[in-house]
């Protein structure tokens, strides 16, 4: 499986290591955790990144055709 990472790099013990990655597999399509810039929410207990980030991708998925946008061109 080929799999897309994301993350800080430091060195530890004289190689380099990632620091808590983002990860996800290539295949899914679009990617939401890695990539590009990605969102960090502030969250409750119990609610994690990886899961709030896939359900407002997917309301702004839902939304994103059915707006008007305000601003002028």
């Amino acid at each position: 499986m080929k799999i897309v990472l994301s993350g800080k790099v430091r060195l530890f013990n004289g190689r380099f290591v990632f620091e808590s990655p983002e990860w996800e597999p290539m295949e899914e399509g679009d990617l939401i955790h890695t990539g590009r810039l990605v969102p960090v929410y502030p969250l409750t207990e119990g609610l994690h990144q990886r899961q709030s980030r896939k359900m407002i991708k997917g309301v702004v998925d839902l939304w994103q055709g059915q707006l008007t946008d305000f601003l002028p061109n």
